[in-house]
């Protein structure tokens, strides 16, 4: 496991920083685990490869897609200003030091993620802690539930685990005192996720899938080739909504995505399509009507083997 807590020139790295999103870029990391792990059997989706798809874009395009400018607003704005304020807490109540770093990842930089904190040093060996800060609705839900409810928390925390090598979690969801708008403070809750070797074989089985996965995207983005990409809008569009995951229909899957890229500049070229038809296909993917991309998709094969 390597740490990593400043840059090359020595310069603290901060979580959410334009130098913590290079560090993480165009790798999986563990708050995205339930893309490639299934929360409730812990196996590989199929829906996976769009994630593939995602770090592949990164790599090429060199741009986070979590970098968004809306980052800092909302729940995630209002975790970073209240995240201190708990983790003071859960030193208190747990009596221990808690290590703060902005990242670590496997000696290869192949993956990583983003702990809270790290604990070296406890009764029960070093562990770690995973800090929700929830609206009051789903505070009130954990605090009925006995845990945060989040399905997304079960893969990211064992991910943690498995990355660090810890022999525990702890889980904490704070809803902190607003004073300037006269709210009270919810009671906090802490659970402890302990180390399953079983669960680390899973992620283990599924994180080796992935990255084949991801070869495979890397290749096809070749074959269409990467020189090309900057001025390939239909490939990046792609890339994107492949990334975003949303809309009707089955995404293309990962060579589907290359060699559909293909036909249609060749179709472009050849006349069989014109600009209004590549404009739809634009649209379609723009607004992730895959059914619709698949239609054209068949349509583009059709006369290309009319053509031969």
């Amino acid at each position: 496991m390597k740490i990593h807590t400043t840059d090359d020139l020595g310069h603290p790295i901060a979580q959410g920083s334009a130098a913590w999103f290079r560090l993480r870029l165009g790798i999986p990391t563990c708050s995205n685990m339930h893309k490639l792990v299934t929360p409730a059997e812990f196996s590989y989706p199929k829906a996976a490869c769009l994630y593939a798809a995602e770090l592949v874009a990164e790599r090429y395009l060199g741009v986070s897609m979590d970098s968004t400018e809306n980052n800092d607003y909302g729940f995630m704005g209002r975790g970073k200003k209240y995240e201190d304020e708990a983790r003071r807490w859960y030193e208190y109540t747990r009596d221990v030091d808690v290590r703060q770093v902005a990242f670590v990842s496997d000696d290869e930089m192949t993956e990583g993620g983003s702990p809270d904190g790290l604990v070296e040093e406890s009764e029960d060996g070093p562990g770690g802690v995973e800090i929700k800060i929830l609206s009051a609705r789903h505070h009130v839900r954990a605090l009925l539930a006995g845990e945060p409810v989040t399905k997304h928390l079960d893969p990211q925390v064992h991910g943690l685990i498995r990355l660090t090598g810890a022999r525990w979690w702890d889980v904490v969801a704070y809803h902190p005192a607003d004073p300037e708008r006269g709210i009270p403070a919810l009671p906090p809750l802490m659970y402890r996720v302990r180390r399953n070797e079983d669960r680390i074989l899973q992620i283990d089985a599924c994180m080796e899938e992935f990255k084949a996965d991801m070869d495979r995207a890397g290749r096809a983005l070749a074959a269409v080739g990467a020189g090309r990409i900057d001025d390939n809008d239909l490939l990046q569009k792609l890339l994107a909504s492949v990334a975003a995951n949303k809309g009707t229909g089955e995404a293309l899957d990962l060579d589907e995505l290359a060699q559909f890229t293909q036909d249609v500049d060749e179709c472009a070229r050849r006349g069989i399509l014109g600009a209004d038809d590549v404009a739809r296909i634009h649209s379609d993917i723009e607004k992730n009507r895959w059914d619709d991309v698949r239609g054209m998709q068949a349509y583009v094969r059709r006369h290309l083997m009319e053509a031969v």
